[in-house]
């Protein structure tokens, strides 16, 4: 597992203030490309891997990113979507490119070289994912006094998808580890409803992270949702039953306007 994460890797990414404003303009077109192709989560986070690695490492023409955004798509749906929905997403990119001319196997190709023809990328979503398949609540968690219930468990996936997007759009995250961005994003989502342990050995044993690293990077999560979501944070401290479908409301607006 360590040695696959190591290929997530984007060593010394160095973007301008004004590209790391356009690459989350990107991204946010990115999942709302998503949303109209009904493609999976996995797929676009898998995707804006691919996009980084790109952006990161090749002096690219802002007029050339919306077409590679939306061919990093189309890779990330061939090893993520089921094959008869690769035609409709194909059909859909062109009319979508500025050139609907353009040969999208070349184009896919001159990307693949650029990813040294490797797609493996671990992102913190498919972490996510199979931990929540394995649980991230215990019998034996104390919420706020009480036992974890259907809810908790619900509301507990709601805000890990809701973080690990989050941090897909913030450029500081853009190096992290797969691994550890997902176990942070874990216990940032336990600490926000109130689990007495935050970190437990069953989740060190789960994701083999241990506990100081997953908490320090949940420090710097909750940190910057801090920062974006000021009053929505002190709301969902000031009222344990707000919510959690009205702060991810809020807080999507709140993505859209600062964009």
């Amino acid at each position: 597992m360590k040695e696959k994460r190591l290929i997530n890797a984007i060593y010394n990414p160095q973007l301008t203030n004004e590209e790391i404003i356009n690459r989350k303009k990107l991204i946010d077109w990115m999942c709302d490309m998503g949303d109209t192709l009904k493609v999976s989560a996995e797929t676009i986070h898998k995707a804006v891997a691919y996009f980084d690695h790109i952006i990161c490492e090749n002096n690219l023409k802002e007029k050339e990113l919306r077409s590679i955004a939306l061919v990093c798509i189309l890779l990330a749906g061939k090893l993520t979507e089921r094959d008869p929905k690769i035609t409709h997403i194909a059909s859909l990119f062109r009319k979508n490119m500025e050139n609907s001319k353009i040969n999208i196997r070349q184009y896919e190709a001159q990307i693949m070289d650029h990813l040294n023809w490797d797609l493996q990328r671990i992102t913190a979503m498919e972490f996510i994912n199979f931990f929540i398949s394995q649980g991230i609540a215990f019998t034996s968690d104390s919420v706020n006094s009480s036992l974890p219930n259907e809810q908790t468990a619900k509301s507990l996936r709601q805000y890990a998808e809701f973080f690990t997007d989050m941090c897909l759009q913030e450029y500081e995250f853009i190096s992290a580890d797969s691994l550890l961005l997902a176990s942070g994003i874990i216990a940032a989502a336990r600490k926000m409803l109130k689990f007495k342990d935050v970190w437990r050995k069953e989740l060190e044993i789960l994701t083999t992270v241990k506990t100081k690293e997953a908490e320090d990077y949940a420090h710097i999560i909750l940190s910057r949702y801090d920062k974006l979501f000021p009053r929505t944070l002190k709301r969902a401290k000031q009222n344990e039953n707000v919510e959690l479908s009205i702060i991810k409301s809020n807080t999507i607006h709140s993505i859209k306007k600062h964009i």
